[in-house]
């Protein structure tokens, strides 16, 4: 499927040709080279040129809709408990009681999240774009579900006390509109949760292709998701990010290291358009945290192909007696929290 790509300008400070190249990659998907700039002005990490709206939204309809194959319950229910939990963990240490609120789950998927939120709040929605998603929210976890791009194409305005998008803004190819939206779904005071991989946490164990790819046209970190927000009249910024763990990994167990991610809950505050505050990124700083993760996972990848050698076959044979022990792969993360929790509370 040929995807048309646009040039843009900087969403957060428009710029319109100042950009730094970061890298090129090939994304399997769509069999197009993709290409990810800094902007030198912010420092935003993103797609120039980047997707079109429609062409994004019509490849997850034609394509994903298509081979949509919906997973057990059970597999679903089980897979997001560690990271699930600890999300909505984070929701109650932002805002304390939550179980009155009428809350809206924006692209919730096959609705891993979406089943531990259900029993914390007062009533619980849920969007998404594909049919065979609606019928499987509605039928295992007894949701309504409406098939909506923006809000405001399903709800009144002032409908919700919160909204939770968990790995949904990354995705979308203008998330001005989007925040915005979301603001005025918001009722006065009202909260918004998001979940999306943070940029200075970049790690590549799947490849560099599969971190920087066409499924997502723009990535944030603490400072340019912040801007966006506050561009659509948010405040009161409650975040907090981890790290990649490359100590769960090792030579006889390559298991998939997590890039870090970005927990932040905002308030609707002011009116868009107002006070709007830029909170910059050096590009600089993009680029060493680039190449250090880069050297790496190089570096790992030629320590794997050794191990993997005709010659370190006895050491392979040897290792699989001892034992070998595996965890949730995000773990790491809750941990990682659980650490520094004493000074994130400062915070929040």
């Amino acid at each position: 499927m040929d995807i048309p790509f646009e040039f843009k300008p900087c969403i957060l400070c428009g710029n319109k040709e100042n950009f730094l190249e970061l890298v090129l990659t090939k994304d399997r998907r769509i069999h197009q080279t993709v290409r990810t700039v800094i902007c030198k002005e912010c420092g935003l990490v993103f797609l120039n040129p980047g997707p079109t709206e429609e062409g994004y939204l019509g490849y997850y309809q034609k394509t994903l809709g298509v081979r949509a194959t919906p997973p057990l319950r059970e597999n679903i229910i089980r897979k997001k408990s560690v990271l699930a939990s600890f999300q909505i963990r984070f929701i109650k240490d932002c805002l304390g009681d939550i179980s009155s609120m009428d809350t809206v789950d924006v692209g919730s998927g096959w609705g891993g999240f979406l089943y531990y939120l259900k029993p914390e709040v007062g009533t619980l929605v849920a969007t998404e774009v594909l049919e065979p998603v609606k019928m499987y929210i509605e039928k295992e976890f007894q949701c309504p579900l409406s098939l909506v791009t923006r809000l405001s194409d399903g709800f009144p305005p002032a409908s919700f006390d919160l909204i939770t998008a968990t790995a949904v803004i990354e995705h979308y190819t203008n998330p001005l509109p989007v925040v915005l939206d979301y603001a005025q779904a918001l009722r006065p005071g009202g909260s918004l949760f998001l979940f999306t991989p943070d940029v200075k946490g970049m790690c590549f164990s799947l490849g560099i292709d599969q971190y920087f790819k066409f499924l997502h046209p723009y990535n944030y970190s603490v400072n340019s998701l912040r801007s966006l927000l506050s561009k659509a009249g948010f405040t009161d910024f409650h975040y907090w990010s981890s790290q990649p763990d490359y100590s769960l990994r090792s030579l006889r167990n390559p298991a998939h290291i997590v890039a870090g991610n970005i927990l932040m809950v905002a308030k609707k505050g002011k009116t868009p358009g107002q006070d709007e505050d830029l909170y910059k990124d050096d590009p600089a700083e993009i680029v060493e945290i680039f190449k250090r993760h880069q050297i790496i996972e190089d570096e790992y990848q030629k320590r794997r192909l050794i191990w993997l050698s005709p010659w370190a076959k006895p050491l392979r044979a040897a290792a699989r007696l001892l034992p070998k022990s595996s965890r949730d792969q995000y773990l790491s993360m809750v941990e990682q929290y659980e650490t520094r929790y004493k000074s994130i509370v400062g915070v929040l």
